[in-house]
């Protein structure tokens, strides 16, 4: 269909009214004032019903004329734009596809007559103004919240309840033929068959991805899903699903708009019918188990289950308008909207009768909820019932807030932002112990502020069936938890454990290390043996069992390291009842760490303060955005962001620390002063890097200049691909003369960015510089544990630094290890040492 010229219409509306111009009066139509007053008239004109837009046209109200396309001359429309106009800026019409101008003008045709239309998911790279003229649309039929209505009936259930209730849904495979009513502009007769079985070969293979997405859902909210087997061929979108009929769910595929642009559209309930763009090449893509797949269904099935969509479009929920395989399945904010709907997968657990079984406790026994549960209102409570034989038991249950803090809203023109909210700050929760009969209280634990976890402890004199009843307060909204419940004998003392000093973090080189560890087994029981964990660079981690030296007294000994390793090392002991412990207790994300030798240091910097004098540029302005800024990490979200810093100090410098505050948009760049190395030719620097690009195409670059930054030279690029791209602290070290000249005038800077729409995120840690004056010890190739002894502990210390991968084991030097090191080890320690 060609575009025709038109002449300029009439304009837009200020809460109802019409802001009136007359026609003729040019005044009225040009001028930076008169341009701004109809570019926000037009704006506010789309939030109104199509009926009072319709009477602010007739009336020639200023906003609601088709003005030339800045640019572009005389905008060019047809026929359909008058159908569309409520939702479509002549702007935003003259770059919509034709395809989706017909889909559009259908849309409007349908809504006319009284109808719903249902909603869809776009591939990336799809117009925004495209995917915003389908959400005005959707928009135009009802309150825009990130919820609808919830199924009312299914075949299975009959009448399914209210707001919290769980619900049956059996879902099918339409056969090839079905024909699919003309709901969005397209009608067509389902090829699902035909495609699928083009791609995968055979149904016994693509319809058990659907049957993971339903298990999923199944897994994470109160709705359980039944294959299935007939479907009878009837008409998509009109039939309700008939238990030996055809499911509630009906599944098909149709040519709706070509490759990419549209990929799928859904029914809301009672309807929930999911039609796939059939032999769109945005699915040829089967890598990561059909993942394209199975996020587009799943998302498509969240509308079927009475979800809108969510903002802002950054790839943290799967809701989002746009489909992404930056994540797998449902998101902390689809659960929270699938269990405000129908509860978590243990309801109906409203009282004793309906109690999710927890099982038998013993002493030293866990048990509790192994995904996310909820509390979804005022009303709902949630009950749990265990049992034990022993004479008493002393029960400890938590109830810990168990979603994230990020923003949510509903879909904007530009959905890029939404309202932030800490969604473990909802309810005040609430945890009961009911005695025998399911009702009478035995113990309340509440003290505890709102948005922080709930600990009851409560020794029960005698054995039985009790029960744990978990409740929240009068906000009407759902709160995410896990319950954990361990059992204890009476007056039980778990295993402790703790350090008297924190150990020093600089080793002698090719000497062994050690310092003093407590571990208090009181009344607990070990589960294997208290050990110490470490490595030298960046290697795999070795274990080595703490010696005994007296009652809670042990000893932890680091083997030898020599001059240039860093050392990274923690203390792990696991008792029964305690379950596992660390320390430090941030391990093993964060160790504790160690240089060996001595090393003069022109800088350290533990960015606590700004000791290195740095500075902040590039294209990015605000923090907000994921310009460099320096914190404690909050690690909310989803971005990649670390939770916290590398060296312990509490502070680093990363890009942004809000949520959902990653790179966007341009270039950040962390920058040093100049430091004097002109009397420091063997320096060295090193740090902690982090950086998280989500799989997208963009690189982090470390560079360091010798002219005082009028030019850089790259150290390192970590990008798609390299394994350091997904997050975790990294320490890097390397000598500066092996890049520039040492001078007077060396700088360094840190540099990330975003270009192409991905969630970046990095942080630097621990910068230092410095002269290593290490020397190491005269030393023996086969005594690796330095004591002068040859013995069977070197000969382990070489076997498990040989299967690790650990160069400690290389003794022929070539840097790679293999059968000459062993035959080279063996000739050492049969010939002793010097």
């Amino acid at each position: 269909m060609s575009k025709k010229l038109v002449l300029p219409l009439v304009v837009a509306a200020c809460a109802g009214t019409a802001w009136s111009a007359p026609m003729d009066t040019p005044a009225a139509l040009s001028g930076p004032e008169a341009l701004f007053q109809r570019t926000v008239a037009r704006e506010m004109m789309r939030m109104l019903p199509r009926e009072q837009q319709q009477q602010i046209r007739e009336a020639g109200g200023v906003g609601s004329e088709n003005e030339p396309y800045p640019g572009q001359g005389v905008l060019v429309l047809d026929d359909r734009y008058e159908k569309i106009a409520g939702w479509v800026s002549p702007e935003s019409y003259a770059v919509i596809a034709d395809k989706h101008l017909d889909l559009l003008t259908a849309m409007s045709e349908r809504m006319n007559a009284g109808e719903r239309v249902p909603a869809m998911c776009f591939a990336e790279g799809t117009p925004w103004e495209t995917v915003e003229a389908f959400d005005l649309a959707y928009r135009a039929q009802q309150s825009r919240f990130q919820q609808t209505g919830r199924w009312s009936f299914t075949a299975t259930d009959g009448n399914t309840g209210g707001q919290g209730d769980p619900i049956t849904l059996t879902y099918s495979f339409v056969p090839d033929g079905t024909f699919c009513p003309n709901i969005i502009g397209v009608t067509g007769n389902s090829q699902l068959f035909a495609w699928m079985n083009g791609l995968y070969g055979s149904p016994a293979t693509w319809q058990p991805l659907f049957a993971q997405i339903f298990d999923r859902w199944s897994q994470l909210i109160g709705v359980d899903y039944v294959y299935e087997p007939n479907d009878d061929g009837s008409n998509l979108n009109g039939a309700s699903g008939s238990i030996g009929v055809r499911g509630d769910l009906r599944i098909a595929a149709i040519h709706i708009d070509g490759n990419s642009g549209v990929l799928a559209y859904n029914n809301f309930p009672n309807d929930g019918d999911m039609v796939l763009d059939a032999y769109d090449s945005f699915f040829s893509s089967t890598s990561a188990n059909s993942r394209r797949l199975r996020n587009v269904a799943a998302h498509e099935h969240g509308h079927g289950l009475g979800m809108l969509h969510v903002c802002p479009a950054n790839g943290t929920k799967l809701m989002e308008p746009y489909v992404t395989t930056s994540y797998d399945g449902p998101q902390i904010d689809d659960i929270l909207n699938g269990q405000r709907h129908y509860g978590d997968p243990y309801e109906p657990s409203n009282n004793a009768a309906q109690a999710t079984t927890l099982g038998t406790l013993n002493v030293g026994t866990l048990s509790g909820t192994p995904i996310v549960v909820s509390i979804d209102d005022n009303s709902d409570v949630d009950y749990y019932s265990f049992n034990f034989t022993l004479p008493s038991l002393r029960i400890i249950a938590t109830a810990t807030p168990a979603a994230a803090a990020y923003q949510q809203g509903a879909q904007t023109s530009a959905c890029n932002t939404g309202t932030f909210t800490d969604y473990n700050d909802i309810h005040d929760l609430k945890i009961e112990l009911l005695d025998t009969n399911g009702t009478s209280v035995l113990a309340t634990a509440n003290s505890s502020p709102q948005g922080s976890a709930e600990t009851l402890d409560y020794s029960l004199p005698a054995p039985g069936t009790y029960y744990l009843r978990v409740s929240g307060d009068t906000s009407n909204d759902i709160q995410a938890y896990l319950l954990s419940v361990e059992g204890q004998a009476a007056g039980f003392i778990p295993m402790q454990l703790s350090l008297p000093s924190t150990p020093t973090d600089v080793f002698d080189p090719g000497v062994p290390t050690s310092f003093d560890v407590t571990v208090a087994l009181n009344d607990d029981t070990f589960v294997g043996q208290p050990s110490l964990f470490y490595r030298y660079d960046g290697g795999a981690y070795q274990s080595v069992a703490l010696t005994h030296v007296s009652g809670d007294q042990y000893e932890a000994t680091v083997p030898a390291g020599y001059c240039g390793d860093h050392a990274e090392f923690y203390v792990r002991a696991e008792g029964q009842a305690a379950g596992v412990k660390y320390e430090p207790n941030t391990a093993p994300a964060t160790p504790f760490m160690a240089s060996v030798g001595i090393q003069d240091w022109v800088l350290q910097d533990d960015f606590e303060t700004s000791a290195g004098g740095w500075s902040i540029g590039g294209t990015i302005s605000s923090t907000s955005a994921g310009r460099w800024e320096r914190g404690t990490p909050i690690g909310v979200g989803s971005t990649g962001a670390p939770f916290s810093d590398a060296d312990g100090s509490g502070q680093c410098y990363l890009t942004g620390n809000s949520a959902g505050a990653d790179v966007d948009g341009g270039t950040t760049v962390l920058t040093s002063s100049t430091f004097d190395l002109s009397s420091q030719p063997d320096a060295t620097f090193s740090y902690w890097r982090w950086f998280n690009n989500n799989g997208a195409n963009e690189e982090f670059k470390v560079q360091i200049s010798e002219t005082s930054g009028a030019t850089w030279t790259t150290v390192e690029t970590i990008g798609p691909g390299n394994p350091d791209a997904a997050g975790g602290w990294v320490f890097k070290e390397f000598r500066v003369d092996d890049f520039v000249t040492p001078n007077s005038v060396n700088r360094v800077r840190f540099f990330a960015q975003d270009t192409v729409g991905g969630t970046i995120e990095a942080a630097v840690d621990g910068f230092a510089i410095g002269t290593d004056n290490c020397v190491n010890p005269p030393s023996c190739a086969c005594d690796l544990d330095v004591n002068s002894t040859l013995n069977i502990d070197d000969i382990n210390l070489f076997a498990a630094a040989f299967v690790g991968g650990d160069l400690a084991a290389d003794l022929d030097g070539n840097g790679t290890l293999n059968l000459d090191d062993i035959n080279a080890f063996a000739q050492c320690f049969v010939g002793g040492c010097p």
